[in-house]
């Protein structure tokens, strides 16, 4: 199997942030003020007044309340455009009103952002997200590429960075996240970790097994570009069990900075329950770093 695989330059004139005011939300904005700062981007600070938790608060208070609220929002956006993280990179704050992932998705189309950075809910991440979170219903939907940062994260920008994962099954939508592993590893001067998981009942003896890994490790190897690559030699990691707790066990035990994901294109009449269902979901609720989504 040759590569046919092309790295391509990485470029982001804009960058959305998502942001909640949370504590989480100021690690949030150090990841998109960091890659900002590093692509020279112009970087939109967005957050949704979410109208729909007016629905249950009678007419002649809901005026008052949203005027409260507005004026809360104002003040927490201030605050954060004031951060430190923020210094000398060109940001713009956006207030919007409605459901917050589909004012959010609009806003990707009407300034042509080439990334979003979101964040996961604290001490909640996979708990959270199979009850579908605004995070899983951007990163499904979003035409650019989306960064996810767990609490796991922290507080660190996680710029530069020192190691990259990317898992893939070789399929056609895991691979559409290889070149932007590559460019990146080489952009960052990182080291690259490839992973390949087999189903648990892979082989049916210690030979067998043996010869799946090797073949695996192969068609790994197989996926690196002529030109473009990685400038560190990648690590080849193949493994048996379930997907995510592979990915996972393989992040937290290499102490990965980024996850680089392909991900299928969610269908439009998909609930939350269904989409919950897939590997990549588990994977962004449970990482250990930030995760950057790719969708096919």
């Amino acid at each position: 199997m040759s590569s046919a695989l092309q790295t391509p330059k990485i470029v982001l004139p804009q960058i959305i942030c998502a942001t909640d005011f949370s504590a989480h939300s100021v690690s949030v904005l150090a990841h998109a003020a960091a890659i900002a700062r590093r692509y020279r981007s112009k970087l939109y600070v967005a957050h949704t007044i979410p109208t729909d938790v007016y629905r249950s608060v009678p007419a002649e208070v809901m005026t008052e309340a949203l005027k409260q609220t507005r004026g809360y929002v104002q003040d927490a956006m201030r605050n954060q455009l004031a951060l430190e993280c923020l210094q000398g990179v060109p940001a713009e704050a956006v207030i919007r009103e409605g459901s917050v992932a589909p004012e959010l998705l609009k806003l990707v189309d009407q300034v042509k952002a080439a990334l979003v950075v979101i964040g996961t809910r604290a001490q909640h991440g996979l708990e959270r997200l199979l009850q579908g979170s605004v995070a899983e219903e951007v990163f499904r939907q979003a035409p650019c590429p989306v960064l996810v940062v767990p609490p796991a994260a922290g507080e660190e920008s996680g710029i530069p960075i020192h190691t990259v994962l990317f898992p893939t099954s070789f399929s056609e939508n895991s691979l559409r996240a290889a070149p932007y592993a590559f460019s990146l590893t080489r952009r960052h001067r990182a080291r690259l970790i490839l992973l390949h998981v087999l189903p648990e009942n892979s082989g049916t003896s210690g030979v067998g097994l043996a010869q799946l890994r090797a073949a695996g490790k192969e068609r790994l190897r197989a996926l690196l570009p002529v030109k473009g690559g990685p400038s560190l030699e990648p690590f080849y990691y193949v493994e048996v069990g379930s997907v995510a707790e592979r990915v996972v066990r393989v992040a937290v035990e290499n102490h990965v900075d980024l996850i680089v994901l392909g991900i299928a294109t969610a269908n439009a009449t998909a609930t939350a329950t269904h989409l919950a269902a897939g590997d990549a979901y588990k994977i962004v609720g449970t990482a250990p770093s930030p995760v950057l989504t790719i969708r096919g």
